[in-house]
């Protein structure tokens, strides 16, 4: 059985491009501490919704095995880390990292800092809005250009 470990101290959030034809995915890392040795397994798991939340955060448990019943363990916090890839649906704003005793947040803008919005001619058939509205393939682009003649 899963449990959230006991801190979560750092929450750290990046996009990276797999390819040319696919929207940029969404790493997530986190840091924090567990109260004993013997923790195994951690990762981050992802909050599932029935309707989205009004502040566009997605939240994820940082959760880890705890050490069997029974053992001995060393006492005394332990530093431990999980990290994630996913896509991730365009109403996220930002991620939530929950622990037991707190939660962390990160936006997505601070991830983002190179990237401006894109003028997406309307012409191409995209559906609007576009899953990552500051994101879009290369190939209708240069299309696009050429067909106004630019370069």
């Amino acid at each position: 059985m899963v449990a959230r470990v006991y801190e979560v101290t750092a929450v750290a959030v990046d996009f990276t491009l797999t390819d040319d034809d696919h929207a940029p995915v969404l790493k997530v890392s986190a840091e924090g501490f567990a109260n004993s040795g013997g923790w195994s397994n951690f990762e981050l798991g992802v909050w599932s919704y029935v309707r989205e939340p009004d502040d566009g955060i997605l939240g994820l448990d940082f959760l880890a095995m705890p050490p069997p019943q029974g053992t001995v363990s060393t006492m005394g916090f332990v530093r431990v880390s999980a990290g994630l890839v996913l896509s991730v649906p365009g109403w996220v704003k930002g991620i939530r990292v929950h622990a037991s005793t707190n939660q962390i947040e990160a936006m997505l803008e601070a991830a983002l800092p190179f990237i401006t919005p894109p003028i997406v001619p309307t012409d191409l058939g995209l559906p609007l809005p576009w899953p990552f509205p500051w994101y879009r393939p290369d190939a209708p682009a240069k299309a696009a250009s050429t067909a106004s003649g630019g370069n």
